[in-house]
């Protein structure tokens, strides 16, 4: 006898399993435990929405705080700072925030570490410019020649009216 859909968790089950420890019925009982799965990743706690991961189901289940960022950008929205429950609270505090609200392992800018060294071994233009904070080009000075061109027409200018 071929059984067409096994079962896979006891919330398939029912209470046909209570039912069977009820009234003695020894072979239902045996026959129910092994059509069950034997993986426990099948067992119903464990069964998933479409709408949440694994990760977020467990996580949410066994109340564990967010993920420890690797990398942040200081202003950001992930990095935390427990430097000051440190210096207040002492070692205990800082531990147990660390592990409620856990601070990134690395905290660096927009580049990464080699650029920012090469920035920083070059003139203060050239890392304007990188950072797209280039002075305006300066305005081409006029001649002498053409000043003094331009302050007599006006003067003619001035004469005539």
């Amino acid at each position: 006898m071929q059984i067409a859909a096994g079962l896979v968790n006891e919330s398939q089950v029912g209470d046909r399993l209570a039912r069977a420890v009820e009234d003695g019925r020894r072979g239902d009982f045996g026959l129910i435990l092994a059509m069950l799965s034997q993986d426990a990743r099948d067992f119903a706690e464990f069964c998933l929405s479409a709408d949440e991961s694994a990760e977020q189901k467990l996580s949410k289940q066994f109340e564990l705080p967010p993920k420890q960022a690797l990398v942040a950008t200081p202003g950001s929205q992930e990095c935390m700072d427990n430097s000051g429950v440190f210096r207040t609270f002492g070692h205990t505090a800082f531990r147990l925030n660390q592990a409620l609200l856990p601070e990134p392992v690395l905290i660096r800018g927009q580049q990464p570490a080699d650029m920012v060294i090469a920035l920083n071994n070059c003139e203060a233009n050239v890392r304007r410019r990188f950072y797209g904070a280039a002075p305006a080009p300066a305005q081409a000075l006029m001649h002498f020649n053409d000043v003094l061109e331009a302050q007599r027409s006006l003067g003619k200018m001035m004469a005539g009216a």
